[in-house]
């Protein structure tokens, strides 16, 4: 009846070397990706690294951000965590010599420019550079944001307003104002007016 703890692990292990398979030979077609990489500790406490591969994909034209893996990690220095990163895109199937980018959190053991993850895999792949991750930055500029009287006002008050129409029947009678206030005909000519505009299609 594949109810079993084993015979399922066996079934998303077959799902996952499928989906990497296709995933890599993507990666491997478009012959220019960055790593993303970032280590964290699971609910188990099991040290791991996740990687996320960046590229274009040559076929759809669209640039995409694929996850390959979560690998086991025993040692958090700058050294095994490249060597974690470099063995484990080999093992994937992942041609790493296309590697151009690495983006990394701004911790040392990752963005040192001697002992750090990005100096280790650079010192094999030269033109692998390092930048700070966007993504990272970005959330440490919302954390700060979010420090600014205005700004925590502001999302308390937007806090506040969703939990007060949470219910089906202020949802209701909201909807009944709003409709009341901008007629459903007026609402659609606007709508298809912004979207002539534009270009696109009502």
């Amino acid at each position: 009846m594949y109810t079993s703890s084993t015979i399922q692990n066996e079934i998303v292990e077959a799902c996952n070397r499928i989906v990497l398979k296709k995933l890599v030979s993507r990666l491997n077609g478009a012959r220019c990706f960055l790593v993303l990489a970032d280590e964290t500790t699971d609910v188990s406490t099991q040290q791991q690294m996740t990687i996320v591969a960046r590229y274009v994909d040559v076929k759809e034209g669209k640039l995409r951000e694929n996850f390959l893996q979560n690998e086991p990690v025993s040692d958090a220095t700058g050294e095994k965590l490249a060597e974690t990163i470099v063995k484990g895109s080999h093992s994937y199937g992942v041609s790493i010599t296309y590697l151009r980018g690495q983006g990394y959190d701004g911790a040392s053991s990752m963005s040192g420019a001697f002992q750090g993850v990005q100096a280790h895999v650079r010192k094999q792949y030269p033109l692998a550079h390092y930048v700070h991750c966007a993504s990272h930055v970005l959330n440490f500029a919302v954390c700060d944001d979010c420090d600014l009287p205005p700004v925590r006002n502001c999302i308390g008050t937007a806090k506040a307003t969703y939990t007060f129409f949470k219910t089906p029947k202020r949802q209701q009678a909201l909807a009944t104002v709003f409709e009341k206030k901008v007629p459903r005909e007026d609402s659609e000519a606007v709508e298809a007016s912004m979207c002539h505009k534009m270009g696109g299609k009502a």
